[in-house]
């Protein structure tokens, strides 16, 4: 079984170096490794190079942001597996040999992750309260009690409804189930392909186009997610960059949304996703000050989708953006 890594790296000459020689620590190395630069205007290349016996590097004709690379990353690929890592982010180093075993204990698995820890800019660990992750993993590992097949029904079902599962720097496909040729015309063919992510689109589509085949999760730590000011993770604490968050979310939910659309019997998918497209609409009218639109966003949101915390939090949002202002929000948040 070979094992191809993938790495996008855009200017992350801070850390792109860790990011690497985890790669190189691994118990069971990978057979190839792939970098894809998205035209770093940093020191990044320069880093990258030094370790150019061990890797392949590959540098995009034109900034094209992280989707296109990691598609890019694929087409280069000649492994049976495909792992990914954000090149800024740390793999532990039995994570290869983790996920490895995984496949290789069910030859119909076409996606393997696994669970994670946060770390800050400075590669020290923190707590990352922002999403629900780590409890929704923790609840469908228990729910499983060790049944695969159920495993696989309630990490497939997180996945589309966008409750929790992590993939990022994560999970890892089975190349032989994914069309990457279909998987990359249908993204050119939707809006702003250069803003959106590049897990959730790939994950929806190969779950989709293999119903009948198998998820699994690792309940085991086994990379290190950092998140810093600069990352797309990080605090939003002015308008500029939340509206650009907000943007890419709404890039990434156009693509999921559309994949899940192709099967309507997906009922709870189908919801979960037009909620979450509903959600991305509301704060970028919030923040760019179209209050009325807003407010009926709100009220759609209240009664089709947000739990009484979720609806505490958003109402807290909604009445201080209109309160002081988006931009003053944004610096208090």
């Amino acid at each position: 079984m070979k094992i191809s890594t993938i790495v996008t790296v855009y200017n992350l000459e801070k850390y792109v170096e860790e990011c690497l020689c985890s790669l190189f620590a691994q118990t069971l190395p990978p057979d190839e490794i792939i970098v894809i630069d998205d035209c770093s205007t940093d020191n990044s290349a320069s880093i990258i190079k030094k370790y150019a016996h061990k890797i392949k590097y590959i540098k995009m004709p034109k900034n094209s942001g992280v989707l296109l690379a990691f598609i890019k990353g694929i087409e280069e690929a000649t492994g049976d597996i495909l792992s990914f890592l954000d090149g800024d982010d740390i793999w532990r180093s039995n994570k290869l040999e983790e996920i490895t075993q995984a496949f290789s204990a069910d030859e119909n698995r076409i996606l393997v992750t696994h669970d994670y820890e946060c770390i800050d800019g400075n590669g020290k660990s923190r707590a990352y309260n922002n999403d629900n992750t780590h409890s929704n993993t923790s609840k469908i590992v228990k729910k499983s009690l060790g049944d695969t097949d159920k495993m696989d029904k309630l990490l497939r079902n997180a996945i589309l409804c966008n409750k929790g599962v992590w993939l990022g720097s994560a999970f890892c496909l089975n190349k032989k189930y994914l069309d990457i040729q279909k998987f990359k015309t249908l993204m050119i063919s939707l809006p702003d392909s250069e803003l959106a992510y590049q897990d959730h689109p790939i994950a929806a589509f190969i779950l989709l186009e293999n119903r009948s085949k198998k998820v699994f999760f690792i309940d085991k730590i086994l990379f290190k997610y950092r998140i810093f000011g600069n990352n797309h993770s990080g605090k939003s604490n002015d308008l500029v960059s939340a509206l650009r968050t907000i943007k890419k979310s709404q890039a990434n939910s156009i693509r999921t949304s559309h994949l899940v659309a192709q099967h309507p019997d997906l009922i709870e998918e189908n919801k979960k996703q037009k909620n979450g497209f509903v959600y991305n609409v509301f704060l970028e009218q919030l923040y760019t000050k179209k209050y009325l639109m807003a407010i009926k966003k709100y009220f759609y949101l209240l009664i089709n989708s947000w739990t009484l915390k979720k609806t505490i939090h958003e109402t807290k949002r909604l009445l201080a953006v209109i309160i002081f202002g988006p931009d003053k929000f944004l610096g208090m948040k």
